[in-house]
């Protein structure tokens, strides 16, 4: 019915086992007591992968701010002197300043 080899007969427990290679193993030889509720020390490396990117995103981010947009304006040429100006155009109704005062007596 089924294709599987026989299961082999008992073997010494330090030969290999084909049909459990894992027989030898102990879950809990890596275990890191420091680490509460975890069972192995594959935690932490993730933790510090993960922290050197947030770390590095910020300060990528931090430079690129200084360098594109912060530092064009500090390197940037002084503005001409004051030379001669042109006159200042007539206002026109959309450049008119406009605010509505409520008065209130009570």
């Amino acid at each position: 019915m089924n294709n599987y080899p026989p299961e082999p007969p008992p073997q010494n427990p330090s030969t290999y086992n084909p049909f459990n290679p894992y027989a030898g193993y102990d879950p809990n030889a890596d275990y890191v007591p420091w680490l509460p509720g975890r069972q192995g020390p594959r935690f932490l490396p993730v933790v510090i992968v993960a922290a050197a990117i947030l770390i590095c995103s910020c300060c990528a981010f931090l430079v690129g701010v200084v360098v594109g947009i912060e530092l064009p304006g500090i390197i940037a040429p002084p503005p001409p002197p004051n030379e001669e100006q042109p006159p200042p155009e007539e206002p026109t109704p959309e450049s008119f300043h406009w605010q509505i005062i409520y008065d209130f007596k009570v």
